[in-house]
C-alpha cells in the first residue's frame, strides 16, 4: 500500500503559513508534534533554525493502523538525513514532554498529530507552557476533523489565521 504524502496544494499552503510567519515573527525553534514522512519537517528546516519532529512511528489511534510505519519512518529518515538541524525524537507527544533533546522553550509549535478532540487537547494541554509565540497546526478543517476545530477553539480561541492547506496560527 502507498504511503500517503501531502498533495501539491497542501505543501503549497504549508509553504504560504511559513512564509507568512517568517514576515510577521521572529521563529527560531519549532516543535512538531507527528512527522509522518517529513514533508513539513523539511520545509520547517529550510525556514527556521531547529525543528524537533515528535513522532512515535507507530500505529495509533484512528489513524496510522493501515500503513506500514516502519516504512514511514524509513521514508522520514532519507528525507532528513540532509538537514542536521532536525532532531528526531520517536516518542509519543506526552512520553517526548519530558526529553533531554528538547530546548526549555519553543517559539513554535505545530500540532500535527492524532486528528481527534482529545489528542489534541492533550497535546494543547502539554505543550502550551513551552512555546513562547504561537500555536499552531493542520486540520483544522470543517467537516472533516470537527474534533480538531473543537479542540482549538475551546483551548486557545479561534485561530488568527487559517492557510489553504487547513493549518492554521494562532499567536499566544
Amino acid at each position: 500500500m502507498k504511503i500517503p504524502e501531502r498533495l501539491p496544494h497542501s505543501l503549497h499552503g504549508l509553504r504560504m503559513m511559513i512564509n507568512y510567519i517568517k514576515a510577521n515573527y521572529d521563529i527560531k525553534t519549532v516543535i512538531e508534534i507527528g512527522s509522518w514522512t517529513g514533508l513539513s519537517a523539511v520545509e520547517f528546516a529550510k525556514n527556521f533554525d531547529k525543528v524537533y519532529c515528535i513522532d512515535p512511528w507507530e500505529a495509533t489511534g484512528e489513524i496510522n493502523t493501515e500503513y506500514d510505519m516502519k516504512e514511514v519512518e524509513k521514508i522520514f529518515d532519507n528525507r532528513i538525513k540532509d538537514y542536521d538541524n532536525i532532531i528526531k525524537i520517536k516518542a509519543t507527544s506526552a512520553d517526548a514532554r519530558g526529553s533531554s533533546l528538547l530546548p526549555k522553550k519553543a517559539d513554535l509549535i505545530y500540532i500535527d498529530g492524532l486528528h481527534n478532540y482529545d489528542a489534541i487537547r492533550q497535546d494543547i494541554t502539554l505543550w502550551k507552557d513551552k512555546i513562547t509565540k504561537l500555536i499552531t497546526g493542520h486540520d483544522y478543517w470543517p467537516n472533516k476533523f470537527d474534533g480538531v476545530i473543537k479542540a482549538v477553539n475551546e483551548a486557545l480561541g479561534k485561530p488568527d489565521k487559517i492557510f489553504s492547506d487547513t493549518s492554521w496560527i494562532k499567536e499566544i
